[in-house]
């Protein structure tokens, strides 16, 4: 028999490394980095995404809104340097407006025709919790000058 809390502890839920549960007030820099970083990736990743793709319609059509698409996820990428570099509330006020952003593109042109009511369900609560947690950023890169110093601890096995 496993011992599977152990395991879900070390690698799942880990209060210094994954310290998404935590309050603002109680995290330190160490744990801000780590929740900075994941965000970074989480959102960088996509947006990198679109706009190579954007990059890559523009280049096979004259569509002014791949020219748009473009600008709009290098912007939100140079907001994401920003976060991972100065930790600017300002940077994360930005990249704050992606699921605005995409939130508006849904109301503006649609869902796509043939997604059930149920994924369109599911992606305006999943845009919904990534707002959310955009706020969180937020709040933790206003806070982040003022937080304590964290100290990495030696994994236990």
């Amino acid at each position: 028999m496993s011992n599977w809390e152990k395991w879900t502890k070390k690698y799942v839920w880990d209060d210094e490394k994954t310290p998404f549960f935590i309050s603002v007030d109680k995290l330190t820099k160490l744990q801000a980095k780590k929740e900075l970083f994941l965000y970074l990736v989480f959102v960088g990743t996509p947006f990198g995404l679109i706009g190579f793709m954007s990059l890559a319609g523009i280049t096979r059509s004259e569509n002014f809104g791949y020219l748009l698409l473009l600008i709009y996820s290098v912007t939100v990428l140079i907001s994401l340097y920003f976060i991972g570099t100065t930790k600017s509330s300002y940077a994360a006020f930005y990249s704050a407006t992606a699921p605005l952003a995409l939130f508006f593109f849904l109301l503006i042109d649609g869902f796509p025709p043939k997604l059930p009511e149920l994924g369109q369900a599911i992606l305006l609560i999943f845009l919904l919790l990534w707002l959310r947690y955009a706020m969180r950023i937020i709040r933790i890169c206003k806070r982040f000058p003022e937080m304590r110093e964290g100290v990495a601890t030696p994994p236990t096995w």
